[in-house]
């Protein structure tokens, strides 16, 4: 009997062992597939300066590649999360000043193709917001060409400033850029009152009055004192006194283009959970907005606004 016992012991023990091992065994792959994958962004990692240059003009541009670890929804034999290490660009207009982007990016070593790819819903990006860069990396320089669902944008010139944990002076910069893109984004908030032609089809027809209101939303910079400011906008209806369908919007002013433009996406002020979306899309020229507001619903027209 004694005999047995041991014997089950000892399996038991052994089946515990070759357990551990396989855990082990898996969160050690996921460590070397990472660290593998590390060495590989390794040429491209850092940040980049340069110009893209667009049928408007040329623009200054900042862009910095950094690896982070993302959840690929798989699980180790252990349950732990599978972290997969991917690499990232944030991409953003020095002067002038502009919205930043956020890409995942595809690098091909063996030829150096880099492959930039917009984080936002293309569902969610205005047609002349960045949704790729196609490129390719030689030493400390990056060529390429940056497209938008409207079609292509501009050729994209970079070259290495500074390799990863190098100092780059961007305190200072940060500061100015923020500051630039404050001046611009004050410059043009304010009330714009006009009206909306809905059209004489579809379930909400003819011409309604219009309030927009533009202003800038500041938000403190996680780990830092530096505040970034945010354009946002409310519209009301005419026809709506008691506010029921208000809009709470967020906006991307385009300074730099021939004729500014402005994209404000939003959701009904009384809430923000709601499935209905709305995207208003324009010029602003001299104080005058014109251009069209969207949504899912029944909710559109051309619209014509002059600030107050």
């Amino acid at each position: 009997m004694l005999k047995k016992l041991i014997l089950a012991a000892t399996v038991l023990s052994l089946a515990a062992c070759a357990f551990d091992q396989d855990k082990n065994a898996g969160k050690q792959r996921e460590i070397e597939q990472n660290g593998k994958l590390q060495q590989t962004y390794k040429p491209v990692i850092g940040t980049y300066v340069g110009q893209i240059t667009t049928a408007d003009g040329t623009q200054d541009l900042e862009v910095k590649f950094f690896e982070l670890k993302v959840d690929n929804g798989a699980k180790n034999s252990d349950g732990s999360t599978r972290l997969h290490s991917t690499l990232y660009a944030t991409y953003k207009r020095i002067n002038p000043a502009g919205e930043s982007y956020d890409f995942v990016v595809g690098f091909a070593p063996e030829t150096g193709d880099l492959t930039l790819v917009n984080v936002k819903d293309i569902k969610s990006l205005g047609r002349d917001e960045i949704q790729t860069v196609d490129a390719k990396i030689s030493g400390n320089n990056i060529l390429g060409e940056a497209k938008a669902i409207s079609g292509p944008k501009g050729i994209v010139k970079l070259s290495l400033k500074a390799r990863e944990n190098e100092s780059t002076g961007g305190g200072k910069e940060e500061f100015a850029y923020y500051e630039r893109l404050r001046a611009q984004l004050t410059a043009i908030s304010g009330t714009y009152v006009g009206q909306m032609d809905q059209g004489n089809s579809g379930p909400v027809k003819g011409v309604v009055g219009i309030t927009l209101r533009l202003y800038v939303q500041e938000t403190v910079k996680e780990g830092s004192t530096v505040t970034i400011p945010r354009l946002m906008g409310e519209l009301n209806r005419a026809d709506d006194p008691g506010h029921t369908a208000d809009l709470t919007l967020t906006g991307v002013y385009e300074a730099d283009l021939a004729e500014p433009r402005l994209t404000l996406t939003g959701k009904p002020a009384r809430d923000l959970n709601s499935k209905f979306e709305a995207a208003i899309y324009g010029k602003l020229v001299n104080g005058v907005l014109e251009g069209a507001l969207t949504s899912n619903y029944s909710m559109s027209g051309k619209l014509i606004l002059k600030k107050q």
